[in-house]
């Protein structure tokens, strides 16, 4: 008859069993693994970077995709099974169970971008609350829960900028558009296609003083940009001036009305509160340079240069109008040249001109002119002028071609890189000893 070890023999023989076999893996070395871990649960971490940003009807969502799963297993084996639900509600709260609007397949650690139209009955009526939330679910259909709360508004957007035009001038691209009756804000979007000739520049501006150190520094041109036009005309033809815009490029400009509101403004509280520090909006990444408002073709009022946080304001903005192209080539001539002063000398016998320097960047010289009245002409005359000196590389120039007894009357333009020529300086006149 087989013995019966009781229930203490066998937990005798269990803790030497263990001893033994923890023994024989000291024995056998170092570096064993330890105890099993409980298997992963194959859910990915909520997305904490979903931002939304709204323009006419469409409201464009973006976010990263998590890496790891919440037991903090990097993602790999289901990457395919990962399925993003994208969930929008006008109510005060976004829940899990929410019926989602869009839906898409994303890779662990993508950039994922969705566009939403909207329907018609939210793209009328007074702005309120809209928020968004994305969900997560792996190839069972299990999720770990939302995503941050992003806020925006339902509701009538501002009206489309119309009849949008840009010109280059002296001062800078000169944008103009049709005023639509509001205040509101206007964004304008700046996009470098061509961009001048950096090396070109660079000579430009080491001999722009021709000599000196006075050549204007110059910002680098990024390849986009937004500019804030903040108070714009209420009616008839507005725009801004461009003034960063740099001579050779070309340039594509769209044009935007933009609502900026606080989230407490469309009832912003409670979930609310946590997307307000990641949301994107107008002000973010925008200009670095002020402009300056324009009202019915003339300069008037001001715009300001915006940069930094917008302290979480929601963006409602119209659809872009139409783009425009401009080509920035250089057919602008410099500055007239000022304070001329011409002076004889008695002891050279010569006239000695000076002027004060001109500061544009791509200045390649100066020519001075001279008219002499010639004998016996009457005092309404015309005096006929001749270019005396072309290429003058200083503010300065020796006439020592003069007769003695005789008046003189001297002018200079400056001339640019490209060829182009100012008007000639006020003119002055000198005499020389007979």
């Amino acid at each position: 008859m087989p013995r019966v070890v009781g229930l203490r023999g066998q937990w005798a023989r269990w803790a030497v069993g263990v001893a033994l076999g923890g023994a024989a893996l000291l024995v056998a070395g170092c570096g064993m693994p330890g105890a099993p871990q409980p298997p992963t649960l194959r859910l990915a971490e909520p997305v904490t970077t979903l931002t939304a940003s709204r323009a006419g009807d469409v409201v464009t969502l973006r976010w990263t995709n998590p890496t790891k799963t919440t037991d903090g297993v990097t993602i790999a084996g289901f990457a395919s099974a990962m399925e993003a639900d994208l969930c929008r509600v006008e109510a005060a709260t976004v829940t899990a169970d929410c019926q989602p609007v869009l839906h898409r397949s994303v890779k662990p650690g993508s950039q994922t971008e969705m566009a939403d139209v909207l329907p018609p009955a939210m793209t009328t009526g007074p702005l309120r609350a809209l928020r968004y939330a994305v969900v997560l679910r792996n190839a069972k259909g299990r999720t770990a829960g939302l995503s941050n709360v992003a806020l925006t508004a339902a509701g009538q957007a501002p009206g489309m900028v119309r009849e949008l035009t840009a010109q280059a001038s002296g001062e800078g691209v000169v944008l103009r558009w049709l005023g639509d009756g509001s205040a509101t804000p206007v964004r304008l979007e700046r996009h470098l296609l061509k961009a001048a000739d950096r090396a070109k520049q660079a000579k430009n501006k080491q001999d722009g003083a021709l000599g000196g150190d006075s050549a204007r520094p110059e910002d680098k041109t990024l390849v986009d940009q937004s500019l804030m036009v903040d108070a714009p005309a209420s009616s008839g033809r507005a725009g801004a001036v461009d003034r960063q815009a740099e001579l050779d490029a070309v340039y594509r400009y769209t044009a935007q009305r933009v609502l900026l509101l606080a989230p407490d403004a469309l009832g912003g509280a409670g979930q609310a509160a946590q997307t307000s520090r990641t949301h994107g909006s107008a002000r973010r990444g925008s200009l670095r340079h002020a402009t300056h408002g324009l009202a019915s073709g003339s300069v008037s009022g001001s715009a300001t240069g915006m940069t930094g946080s917008d302290g979480g304001a929601i963006a409602v903005a119209s659809a872009p109008s139409a783009p425009v192209v401009v080509d920035t080539r250089d057919v602008f001539p410099p500055a007239v040249p000022r304070g001329l002063v011409a002076t004889y000398s008695e002891t050279t016998h010569s006239v000695d001109l000076s002027w004060a320097p001109d500061m544009e960047p791509d200045l390649a010289g100066y020519v001075v002119e001279r008219s002499r009245m010639p004998e016996g002409a009457s005092q309404g005359e015309a005096a006929h002028w001749t270019r005396l000196a072309e290429g003058v590389a200083v503010p300065g120039y020796s006439d020592a071609q003069v007769q003695p007894g005789r008046e003189y009357r001297y002018a200079v333009r400056a001339v640019d890189r490209h060829g182009n020529t100012s008007a000639a300086s006020p003119s002055v006149s000198v005499r020389t000893e007979p």
